[in-house]
């Protein structure tokens, strides 16, 4: 989805970068400007909106457990000190609160570790100088409970942020429809000028497709008839030379299937001579153009030998 995206944003781009240049040519159509004024102004709502979908989700769930792991690691090794303090006390009540094993900690949840921990540091913190001698400092324990308070803190990141980018991507698709709507109108406005300015209309409907990432055409769908029937032929193989001095080269081929078609998903951009045959019907060939960002539908229809003149 992000990369259709961003590609309808690039034909937005260019299609307001091409008017931008030639304004003198549509200044006199009745409230174009305005549109390219709003266009503009969606282009740039739209980059801030591609800029919350594409942070850095991952990276805030690794420090996320980057940090859980430290709190793990230090809250078990604070409790085993606590622990030996409570046991050689012998207080029952004390060592019910600060005892836990590795096993049981790595369990709990996100926000039940954290509760441990500062429940741990609590606990401790009136017994810090009876606690000196098992190697409890006040470093440590400052330490651990403002480290277990931004665990705390940093627990509804990771979801805060795939819900940041779910409204972002809500608000993108309206905004999208909203500036395609934008396009349409100065679509038709464009068709004042079509026959007295061809060479502009053709630029701007060149602007207007939106091409994916890497250059690549929407490119073919293939449907093969016979032609007194108009029924889909399936088996027929179709195959598709270069027009360009190549011919005899074959660059792409495949027969089509049960309802006679098949779908080309990558054709690179250029005229091509288009020919089916099958055993029993007369080839048929044709010239068709395949552009980027347009889907091009072939149909070919094939004719019985046997019905042919002579």
């Amino acid at each position: 989805m992000r990369s259709k995206n961003e590609a309808r944003l690039k034909m937005y781009q260019s299609v307001a970068d091409f008017l931008s240049k030639n304004t003198q040519l549509t200044q006199s159509l009745p409230e174009f400007a305005a549109l390219s004024a709003i266009l503009q102004e969606n282009i740039g709502k739209l980059l801030e909106f591609m800029k919350v979908q594409t942070s850095d989700h991952n990276g805030i769930t690794f420090a996320k457990k980057k940090e859980k792991s430290e709190v793990l690691n230090r809250t078990l090794s604070l409790s085993g000190k606590v622990t030996a303090y409570a046991t050689l006390l012998g207080d029952e009540l004390l060592l019910r609160t600060v005892k836990i094993t590795s096993s049981t900690l790595s369990t709990k949840s996100d926000h039940q570790l954290a509760a441990f921990c500062l429940s741990l540091c609590d606990a401790a913190t009136p017994l810090l100088p009876k606690l000196q001698d098992y190697s409890v400092t006040e470093e440590e324990l400052n330490a651990l409970k403002q480290l277990g308070s931004e665990f705390l803190s940093m627990i509804p990141k990771p979801r805060e942020a795939r819900r940041d980018s779910k409204q972002a991507n809500h608000a993108m698709q309206l905004l999208m429809q909203e500036t395609d709507s934008i396009l349409q109108k100065m679509d038709a406005l464009i068709q004042i000028i079509r026959y007295s300015n061809a060479s502009f209309y053709q630029h701007f409907k060149d602007s207007r497709k939106i091409i994916e990432q890497g250059g690549r055409s929407q490119s073919a769908r293939v449907l093969v008839k016979e032609i007194s029937s108009n029924v889909g032929m399936a088996g027929v193989l179709v195959t598709f030379q270069h027009s360009n001095g190549s011919i005899g080269k074959i660059v792409y081929e495949k027969k089509t299937k049960g309802k006679g078609g098949f779908f080309i998903p990558s054709l690179d951009d250029g005229t091509y001579l288009v020919t089916a045959s099958k055993e029993g019907y007369q080839p048929q060939t044709k010239t068709v153009f395949i552009n980027q960002g347009e889907l091009t539908r072939i149909e070919l229809e094939l004719i019985p030998a046997r019905d042919l003149p002579g």
